[in-house]
Formats: structure tokens, sequence, C-alpha cells
């Protein structure tokens, strides 16, 4: 679960929620919690392409404030 307590820590560092994550992206937060144990899991067919992207940004140690960038 390397990535989810990532998110969720970069998360409390900006204030943000992951609620923020998901309306920004129009899912749920079951959806966006879900993905993110999928990608723990190695499960990445089963993401959404905007999500495994974002994901995969992530994890490369961009920060979620430059993530939003690169998303759009």
């Amino acid at each position: 679960m390397y990535i989810t307590y990532m998110i969720r820590d970069q998360f409390k560092r900006m204030e943000l929620k992951i609620t923020d994550l998901a309306d920004y992206l129009h899912m749920s937060r079951t959806t966006i919690y879900n993905f993110m144990d999928a990608y723990d899991k190695g499960d990445k067919s089963v993401i959404s392409q905007k999500v495994l992207k974002l994901l995969d940004y992530g994890e490369e140690g961009g920060s979620f404030f430059h993530l939003v960038r690169y998303y759009r």
C-alpha cells in the first residue's frame, strides 16, 4: 500500500482530501480508493487511464500540486 499512504501523506501536507481528487476527476471516493488499492497490488488493468496517469506520475515523486498541472 505504498502509493496509497504516499497519496494520503501528500494530501495531508497540502490540506486536501481524497474527496478533492475525486471531485476533480468526477469519480467517487470509493472508486479512487479502489484504484489506489489496485495500483498497489500491481493490477493496473482495472484503473482508468486518467487515474493511472496520475498515479504513475505521483509514484515518480511528483507532488499533487504538479499532478493537477500535469493532468491538464
